[in-house]
């Protein structure tokens, strides 16, 4: 079975076709793109110790950061969960119970929707929480005490080690846990 990961050392091995990713402004070359990713995966895998198997829920709207974080969290060998940002906090409280995630991992748009999921989910779950993108330059009272920690300062710490990609794969076989409605407009776990 091939990693989920394996176009990214595809582009690391085609120099004279470069790549580039450019969203909200914001823009990365094919190596660059790629050193983020092994650099978000090492920091998740030494940081927080996560293991292979551990799931980690991503709740952030379609961007470069949310791309960036599912390769960097498959890359780990961890189960990623992307949960739809629409979601209600209730909805969200109820995906955080049936998964129980080591980490989320989430955007701007997001981080509010997580902190009330977890303020209202039955089992005080307590995961690692990561914002994505960079530390804000005047935080918001609201931000310090629930997003410790940033996707951008992590992948920075690791930039000087170069690590390589690691191409984990979860011991279950399982990439993604996800959420689907299908036609019934009711949300349903597919795993």
């Amino acid at each position: 079975m091939a990693h989920l990961c394996i176009p990214l050392c595809t582009l690391l091995q085609q120099p004279s076709k470069p790549a580039y990713l450019n969203c909200q402004g914001r823009s990365a070359g094919s190596h660059e793109f790629v050193q983020r990713v092994a650099s978000l995966s090492a920091a998740l895998t030494a940081r927080f110790a996560l293991q292979s198997g551990s799931v980690v829920m991503l709740a952030s709207q379609n961007t470069d950061h949310m791309l960036e974080a599912l390769l960097a969290v498959c890359d780990a060998g961890c189960i990623a969960t992307p949960v739809n940002h629409r979601w209600s906090s209730a909805e969200l409280a109820s995906a955080i119970s049936l998964t129980a995630p080591a980490c989320i991992l989430a955007d701007e748009h997001c981080s509010g929707l997580v902190q009330a999921a977890l303020a209202s989910a039955p089992d005080k779950h307590a995961p690692v929480l990561v914002k994505l993108g960079a530390p804000a330059a005047q935080p918001s009272s609201l931000e310090a005490p629930a997003f410790p920690y940033h996707a951008d300062t992590l992948i920075h710490e690791q930039l000087p080690k170069r690590p390589p990609l690691q191409l984990r794969a979860p011991v279950s076989g399982a990439a993604l846990i996800v959420f689907t409605s299908g036609t019934t407009g009711e949300r349903r776990l597919q795993r």
